[in-house]
């Protein structure tokens, strides 16, 4: 995508002007998953225990609170400078999503649930005990549903169950 083309689609004042996004978000798992293909993950750091802040980005986003959350992670992932940096860049960003959600962006739903599930692949199925396939799933119903829902009605998006991330004894 020309930088030009990225402009149009990514800013605000363009999705003002009336353009039709939905129809366009098909293709955005490939090409995502293009922008954002990682080599793949030592087993090692899956293996190695949470660090106490994943746990507790994961215990804010369990009860929802989907911007502290962010807040959290961003620090972790700015921290650390090995790939598993992504794992939690992934659950930063289906964390934002629910922010989204909450604030009824259709598009930031769409793009951060994407962008967080193309992140979290190369870490499926469990990663420093957090069930990653599962929340895998829940970004991809959730986005099922948003998009079923379309820009005008994710105010009838279904609350229960709570969306979470799922942490292995």
């Amino acid at each position: 995508m020309s930088v030009a083309t990225r402009r149009m689609v990514f800013t605000p004042t363009f999705f003002c002007r009336g353009w039709n996004f939905s129809k366009h978000i098909a293709d955005w798992p490939q090409r995502l998953a293009r922008r954002v293909s990682w080599p793949s993950v030592p087993e090692a750091w899956c293996h190695e225990l949470p660090p106490p802040q994943l746990l507790e980005g994961v215990e804010q986003f369990n009860r929802g609170e989907y911007f502290e959350q962010h807040e959290t992670l961003e620090v972790l992932w700015r921290v650390e400078t090995r790939p598993v940096r992504r794992l939690y860049q992934g659950i930063l960003q289906i964390g934002v999503a629910f922010y989204h959600l909450q604030r009824h962006n259709y598009h930031g739903v769409v793009y951060m649930l994407t962008r967080g599930s193309a992140h979290l692949e190369p870490f499926a199925p469990a990663c420093q005990r957090i069930d990653v396939a599962s929340l895998i799933e829940l970004a991809a119903s959730t986005l099922r549903v948003v998009e079923q829902l379309g820009p005008t009605r994710l105010d009838e998006f279904p609350w229960e169950p709570k969306p979470s991330v799922l942490v292995t004894e």
